[in-house]
């Protein structure tokens, strides 16, 4: 076999995630050492793909978050060692850890790119992305929007109509709950029998 300094790769590197596994049982392994050797793998693997999307796409800067590398300073290592490592070092990585408005922002800034541009007005999208109501218009609810092209619904025909919804959901809620009655009463029979 050769070692990794024949080929020209530093000692740190992994030449195979369980590769020892193979000659030996699992229980002659740690926990916490089988744990680890996960962990390298999916880290790696996720360097690695992350590397090949990057390229692939031109970029030249990827950027990570969620709880998988926010505050997980080995995993943004070895995240960082395999994007080097895959990319000669021509792509920066950066972890984001307070990330949790990034997907409001992504569907900020390409709505128009997902092809909904003909379901509602840009001014309707702007509205309901922005929060209509931080904005100081008013808000754009299908009641309001209704009653201000001239229609007839009114707050009360709205109200009932929500009443009878809730009443039917009532009356299918009592009947789902006898047909449960049933059931265990069957099963409870069932069990009896067996049992004799």
């Amino acid at each position: 076999f050769l070692s990794l300094r024949q080929i020209g790769l530093p000692a740190s590197t992994t030449a195979a995630s369980f590769g020892k596994v193979n000659s030996g049982k699992l229980s002659e392994y740690k926990a916490e050492d089988l744990a680890a050797a996960l962990l390298n793998s999916f880290t790696y693997n996720i360097g690695q793909i992350a590397y090949f999307v990057a390229n692939l796409s031109g970029l030249k800067r990827i950027f990570f978050r969620g709880a998988y590398v926010c505050g997980h300073e080995k995993t943004m290592d070895k995240i960082s060692r395999s994007l080097k490592y895959w990319s000669k070092g021509e792509v920066q990585t950066t972890f984001l850890c307070h990330e949790g408005f990034l997907g409001t922002l992504g569907a900020f800034w390409s709505y128009e790119n997902m092809g909904i541009d003909g379901l509602a007005s840009h001014e309707v999208i702007r509205e309901v992305l922005l929060g209509a109501p931080y904005t100081g218009q008013f808000p754009s609810s299908p009641l309001t929007r209704e009653q201000e092209n001239g229609g007839n619904t009114t707050a009360e025909a709205e109200m009932e109509r929500l009443r009878r919804d809730n009443a039917v959901l009532k009356s299918e809620l009592e009947r789902l709950q006898r047909e449960n009655t049933e059931l265990k009463a069957r099963l409870v029979k069932s069990d009896e029998a067996a049992t004799l």
